[in-house]
């Protein structure tokens, strides 16, 4: 097995195309050790060797030799000479009784490409499992492999069929839920190539073109190039008639139409309405319904070009089955149209596959629906049941008299079906019930009546939704408080699919929350999980979007006591220490639920600012009026005074200055930036190069909270695109076994959590200080989940040697000059 390749190379420059970010040119030292690994499985077979050559142009391949956690990587590569579609990883983990597998999609890998894939550890943040066998530890056994499909027309049928379950936004592809389809997905890239090889097979064979016309609409919206825009109207002018008929009517079912009016306009008044029957009996389907064609003078000019003749019976058949979702069309031709249609669904010789269930599905006419009906044959009752539960009749007058006509056919029909079938009927309906798929509530009610059929397998698909989509709520307490479950997870697998990404994701899911009165009123089912996701988003943003998250979080019923208290925390340590109060005082004023935190803070801030006045004017009255009683004031006043400030030992004394002033401006923060621009100098760490003021000072606050608590006190910030994580730890020298005491954790692991949890390279600055404060020490550290630098202070002898941790030791003073402020 290979060894991963160094960030530089999969960084290098691109020659033969401009390939997507995660899919980097294929390295020699890859195929080598993908044929290694091939050639030893052969040996095993007793297969002859010369097949691995084969193998390399036959399929994607994967190979790996990482041999620790955290985080398991495998290498997949494309050595043929072009595209793999639809690849599929699969990746399976064993410790003990422990097991894990994760299967990931990816839409396409480009002709001699390759691609970085990584998931977590079935035992996550640790750096003692090993995957070979070690006299220290027990391995963890895994496995990997990869396939693509092997033709583009089949690909794009799975990849229609097929969730998106990575993310593609950066060079080592992880797992992240998603409602897009890898269909959806590899429209969504600006990948020439791509968009040329797509485009060309959707206007070959029709499938993908509603996908197609969706991305779009979309992209239109965009700023920027529009690759696949550009390579579609470039293929309508250069493809054959029949495929130029299915590629104008993608366009045309895109709000965006009107920037191709100029090349449809003329198609239609020549090729588009006077070409092969199906294509004009097509576009004359789509141009019944705004849906169909969204531009009104389009829509029009369609209506009055494309009409349907006496004997188009076969075509409106031959046409629905490229496009069901139009099938509701027929309810709008008259009998004699209608009778051919039925004729010729039952003379075909072939399968009906699409037309049928997709008119049985829309039609909003109950006595069509009836004729229609009883065409099903056997063998295609369960594809319509399916098409019927998805299903959703455009006359919104007739949908609820049609949808009840509809369940009814479907309880019927399913009874007929064999044990097995109904058991695969259930679990399929279920899926798509829990997942959202099924819209429409009369549906959604004839789904759950089905249940009666096979109820293992029904309650089967809900407890594993429950397990793996529910990431927001606790389902059980959902379930405890008499909420429907199974909207609710159709809910949670739509609109809360990624809540946790970024701050504006959490935003969103707030939002959709909001949106949804009996889950307002559940903030107690929130998973801890989940709380914590948010505590990690909310402390690492700027302080203003914190705010607006937070407004929306209190809307959605979430609570942001945790925020509030945190606000208070820096507004009571910058009052104490003379600090800029008023700043993060203006945040909490606009958060709602902060007005007792807002009166407390005044409240303390007034006194602090009354006893200086007070002791001012008396200090004044003793000197002027030299009575007793004045005197015998101001000592009072004075003792009272200096009862609230923190007693100096006389270790604080012989140090030179009061524990404030070390801990303050003049002393902590002087020697602190000095330290940083130090060890900027000496590490050549990223990070440090952002560290202003504004976050030297934010770390002296850290520090100052960790003397005063004697415990560990963090925080997390992004600046200029780095996250910077202080950790300050009340000890004067660092030891590895004092420092796990204090994060309950080793130090490479606590960092892989704080990576984990910023999503972003993290920087750290680690600072030791104790009770006396009469010097600190600055530790740095870096991880980008791939390179690393630890400080060596936080290791043991061996650790820092093999992780050739970083020396750098900043010792800090903290004695004040006499008089510095």
């Amino acid at each position: 097995m290979r060894r991963l390749l160094p960030v530089a190379l999969l960084l290098a420059p691109h020659l033969a195309r401009a390939n997507p970010i995660w899919a980097q040119e294929l390295d020699p030292s890859t195929v080598a050790s993908g044929k290694a690994e091939i050639v030893k499985l052969l040996q095993q077979e007793g297969e002859d060797l010369e097949l691995a050559d084969v193998r390399l142009k036959f399929d994607v391949l994967s190979t790996s030799d990482d041999t620790g956690c955290p985080g398991l990587d495998v290498e997949v590569f494309n050595a043929m000479d072009h595209t793999a579609w639809a690849v599929e990883v699969t990746l399976n983990q064993k410790l003990g009784a422990k097991k894990r597998s994760d299967i990931i999609h990816l839409p396409y890998l480009p002709a001699k490409t390759q691609v970085k894939v990584t998931v977590e550890c079935v035992e996550n943040y640790t750096t003692r499992y090993s995957y070979s066998y070690s006299s220290n530890s027990d391995p963890i056994d895994f496995d990997y492999s990869a396939k693509s499909v092997r033709t583009l027309p089949e690909a794009m049928k799975a990849m229609i069929d097929t969730k998106a379950d990575a993310s593609l936004e950066s060079i080592t592809i992880t797992p992240k839920p998603s409602n897009q389809t890898l269909m959806e997905q590899a429209l969504a890239i600006n990948d020439r190539q791509m968009a040329h090889e797509l485009v060309t097979a959707i206007a070959s064979t029709g499938i993908g073109a509603k996908e197609l016309g969706v991305a779009l609409a979309k992209k239109g919206a965009l700023a920027g190039p529009n690759l696949l825009a550009e390579e579609v109207a470039g293929s309508l002018a250069k493809l054959p008639a029949a495929q130029q008929a299915k590629l104008a009517r993608v366009l045309l079912a895109s709000p965006q139409a009107t920037q191709w009016a100029d090349r449809l306009g003329p198609l239609l008044d020549t090729k588009l309405c006077s070409g092969a029957r199906p294509d004009v009996v097509a576009l004359w389907m789509m141009a019944q319904t705004p849906g169909g064609i969204p531009v009104d003078e389009l829509r029009a000019k369609v209506a009055a070009k494309c009409t349907l003749l006496p004997s188009d019976g076969a075509a409106l058949v031959t046409a629905l089955e490229g496009a069901p979702m139009y099938a509701s069309a027929l309810d709008k031709v008259d009998a004699p149209m209608f009778a051919s249609v039925v004729a010729a669904w039952r003379a075909s010789k072939a399968p009906v596959s699409y037309s049928l269930p997709g008119f049985l599905a829309t039609t909003g006419d109950t006595a069509r629906f009836d004729t229609a009906a009883a065409l099903v044959s056997d063998k295609q009752v369960f594809a319509t049941i399916v098409a019927m539960a998805q299903g959703e009749p455009t006359d919104v007058a007739e949908k609820s008299e049609a949808s009840a006509h509809r369940a009814a056919w479907m309880a019927k029909a399913a009874t007929k079906l064999g044990l097995d079938d109904q058991d695969d009927l259930v679990r399929d309906l279920f899926g798509k019930l829990v997942d959202g798929r099924v819209k429409d509530p009369a549906m959604r009610k004839a789904v759950r009546e089905l249940r009666d059929l096979q109820p293992a397998a029904a309650d089967g698909v809900v407890a594993a939704y429950t397990k793996d989509h529910s990431k927001v709520y606790d389902a059980q307490k959902l379930g405890d408080a008499k909420l429907d479950l199974l909207d609710y997870l159709a809910f949670s697998s739509t609109e809360l699919a990624d809540c946790s990404s970024n701050l504006e994701a959490l935003s969103g899911c707030a939002t959709a929350i909001a949106k949804r009165p009996e889950l307002i009123k559940q903030g107690d089912a929130i998973k801890s999980d989940f709380r914590s996701v948010i505590d990690q988003l909310m402390s690492a943003a700027p302080k203003g979007e914190m705010v607006e998250t937070a407004k929306l979080l209190d809307a959605a019923g979430i609570s942001i006591t945790p925020q509030v208290d945190h606000l208070c925390s820096e507004i009571r340590d910058a009052l104490r220490w003379n600090g800029d109060y008023e700043t993060p005082l203006g945040f909490v004023k606009q958060i709602p639920h902060g007005e007792s935190c807002v009166a407390a803070i005044g409240d303390e801030a007034a006194s602090k600012h009354r006893t200086v006045i007070i002791m001012t004017i008396l200090a004044i009255c003793g000197l002027v009026l030299p009575f007793p009683i004045g005197g015998y004031f101001l000592r009072r006043r004075w003792r009272k005074f200096t009862a609230s400030i923190p007693t100096v030992s006389a270790a604080d004394a012989n140090a030179g200055t009061r524990l404030e002033d070390r801990l303050g401006a003049a002393g902590l923060g002087n020697a602190l930036a000095s330290a940083v621009s130090e060890a900027r100098r000496e590490t050549n760490l990223a990070g440090l190069a952002v560290v202003d003021q504004a976050m030297v000072e934010r770390a002296a606050a850290t520090v100052r909270r960790a003397v005063k608590a004697g415990d560990a006190a963090s925080a997390l910030a992004k600046i200029g695109g780095q996250m910077i994580y202080v950790l300050a730890l009340p000890v004067r020298n660092a030891r590895p076994q004092v420092v796990q005491r204090y994060l309950g954790a080793e130090w490479p692991d606590h960092l892989d959590a704080v990576f984990a949890a910023a999503g972003a390279p993290v920087t750290a600055l680690v600072i030791l200080c104790d009770a006396t404060a009469s010097e600190a020490t600055l530790l740095v550290g870096f991880t980008d989940g791939t390179n690393r630098s630890d400080p060596d202070a936080l290791l043991d002898a061996r650790e820092a040697r093999e992780r050739n941790a970083n020396t750098f030791r900043g010792v800090m003073s903290l004695a004040v000059a006499k008089g510095a402020a």
